[in-house]
């Protein structure tokens, strides 16, 4: 472990890609979870504004992605762990991603390249 390294790529398809060519992911929502959620999102367009049962709604909602936020951060905690416990040295890079994005827009008189593949 002494002299052990390690570089870390956060990306949007898996959480995290180390340079060692370990994916770390997971499913932080099931999917009885998500149907849950999606048909509560319909009750809340449904709902009067202002309402109380249009805060019991929200109510709802914010327990599912509650429990959704808790698991992302236990998953956080326990990909850290594992990977300082295993290495010296661990290096993220820092991408700039909103000018990466950002590449998409262009200008009237130069468009950008394949606009529709990076809108959005």
């Amino acid at each position: 472990m002494p002299d052990t390294s390690v570089g870390i790529d956060r990306g949007v398809k898996s959480a995290a890609v180390t340079s060692d060519g370990d994916f770390h992911d997971w499913v932080f929502i099931t999917s009885g979870e998500s149907t849950r959620y999606r048909r509560l999102q319909q009750r809340l367009a449904r709902s009067k504004c202002g309402s109380a049962n249009r805060a019991k709604v929200i109510a709802a909602m914010n327990t599912v992605m509650g429990r959704v936020s808790d698991r992302r951060g236990d998953f956080c905690a326990q990909m850290a762990s594992r990977i300082v416990a295993k290495n010296a040295l661990v290096v993220l890079e820092d991408l700039r991603i909103r000018n990466m994005a950002a590449s998409a827009c262009g200008t009237v008189s130069e468009p950008g390249s394949r606009v529709a593949q990076k809108r959005v």
